[in-house]
């Protein structure tokens, strides 16, 4: 890779480099999509350091203000121009023969599509110049060096320019961008900045917020919200009203009366665009002189450097902070869609399992009623029971296990409620139920050890066939 210097010292430097390849295998070695991507990654860093712009300034807006083709139309010239030399060469050439025989096998579609000179045929398809070629196995004519290489430039140019403008205007927050660089040309400010190095950096900075993508946020200074921070920040931020009133003095006393009154009755979409160095009906009317002595205020003043830095500044922050939300939102957009996943699951588990609770709870009520009034009956059975203490001790056992029965329910609403914020709580609905369960277990036991008659026996073997309906309740809630 070499470098030719360049015209335009920056910030005290004497020389600085645009980057240019130079490729000494585009004709012999194939280049994929991967190795074309890093260059075109390494000809964006470079620019973006000889213009003074971040890392997250968009690529739309990067190399276009050097007027800078990407990668693949640079490969493309060279191999264009490398075809023209062949052309050109004498038929007695060993490489001129050469290439005649594979254009012949080409043509009758002897020959392979992975040679060079079937490459260098799709080149020229690519950027419809297959005319040139027609000429030349017709008439053995191809223009000279001097007018193929125009003509091969033209041509990229357009092809380049187009994509260019194309991709610019897929995206409206590049919108005042394209106003202000609206061709694919060296920025008008980088050549105004050639002509004299003191006014370099803050013709640079034009350059930079020119080309600033339109994004929304808050002012950090005057704590506005706005949908253009750029423009905020130059025409409107009241915390710096002062230094923005200096510097349209400054710009009234160096343009003429009626200069002056056409500025500012423009709107202030075109009053950022003329500011900022754009053509628009303002600078076509206005003398060229004029313009640049205008620029050269802009940015030499230092009153009026200090809110351009202000404004580049939070340009920058706004669009750090902003890629930092996007990032926590996504994150967060995420963790809220994990969230609501588990929700559903354990919503879902905890309706099955209140489903056969409360089926269960139903049966302990109906049994329980049931051996109640059995138990009221005036039968011979309820005769022989010797010891109201023990029959009194009976029924409240079966209360106790309807009041089992009631705070499971009350449980299972809380454990719903909780379900609806977090799946954390599943845990704990579990481990709450599992302590119900052998709390009642442990009763049922404790009510096996009491001495029964006969009659205490039949009320015992209900009592187990309720503890057998609460296993298969219980063995349901695990499933």
């Amino acid at each position: 890779m070499a470098c030719h210097r360049s015209q335009i010292p920056l910030y005290g430097k004497e020389l600085s480099f645009l980057v240019h390849a130079l490729y000494a295998c585009e004709l012999w070695g194939h280049l994929d999509s991967t190795e074309i991507g890093m260059l075109e990654q390494t000809q964006r860093y470079f620019t973006r350091f000889i213009l003074c712009f971040d890392n997250r300034s968009p690529n739309d807006s990067c190399i276009s203000n050097l007027g800078l083709w990407t990668i693949e139309g640079l490969i493309d010239k060279f191999k264009i121009l490398f075809l023209g030399r062949l052309c050109r060469a004498s038929v007695t050439t060993t490489h001129k023969q050469l290439f005649n025989l594979r254009l012949g096998q080409i043509l009758s579609g002897d020959l392979a599509k992975l040679s060079i000179t079937y490459d260098l045929i799709q080149t020229l398809a690519k950027y419809d110049m297959l005319t040139f070629l027609e000429s030349y196995i017709d008439e053995a004519y191809i223009p000279d060096k001097r007018r193929w290489s125009k003509i091969v430039s033209q041509s990229i140019t357009i092809f380049e320019e187009n994509r260019w403008i194309l991709s610019v205007q897929r995206r409206p927050e590049l919108n005042r961008y394209f106003k202000i660089h609206s061709c694919l040309t060296d920025h008008r400010l980088v050549s105004l900045s050639a002509t004299d190095p003191f006014f370099t950096r803050g013709l640079l900075l034009l350059i930079r917020l020119g080309s600033v993508a339109i994004k929304s946020g808050q002012c950090t200074l005057c704590n506005h919200f706005t949908d253009d921070i750029v423009k905020h920040l130059i025409l409107n931020c009241k915390h710096i009203v002062n230094i923005r009133n200096e510097m349209f003095y400054a710009i009234v006393d160096l343009l003429s009366v009626q200069d002056s009154v056409k500025l500012f009755q423009q709107d202030e979409d075109d009053m950022l665009v003329t500011l900022l160095g754009g053509v628009n009906d303002y600078k076509k009317k206005l003398n060229s002189d004029v313009w640049k002595q205008l620029m050269m205020c802009l940015a030499v003043s230092e009153d009026k450097h200090q809110i351009l830095t202000k404004c580049s500044v939070e340009s920058i922050t706004i669009g750090f902070v902003w890629q930092r939300s996007k990032a926590i939102y996504l994150e967060a957009h995420m963790l809220t869609h994990r969230i609501k996943r588990i929700r559903k699951e354990t919503t879902v588990i905890i309706s099955n399992w209140a489903m056969f609770s409360s089926k269960y709870y139903n049966v302990i009520w109906i049994r329980s009623k049931d051996i109640y009034l059995e138990a009221h009956k005036p039968t011979h059975r309820m005769k022989r029971i010797r010891k109201d203490s023990e029959k009194q001790e009976i029924f409240e056992r079966l209360q106790l296990l309807f009041q089992i029965g009631q705070c499971s329910a009350a449980t299972t609403a809380i454990i719903s409620n909780w379900a609806m914020f977090s799946s954390k709580y599943y845990n704990v609905i579990w481990m709450r139920s599992k302590d119900i369960y052998l709390e009642a277990h442990k009763l049922t036991h404790r009510i096996k050890r009491i001495r029964k008659d006969s009659e205490k026996q039949e009320i015992f073997e209900r009592l187990q066939l309720l503890f057998q309906i609460g296993q298969c309740s219980a063995a349901s809630i695990t499933m």
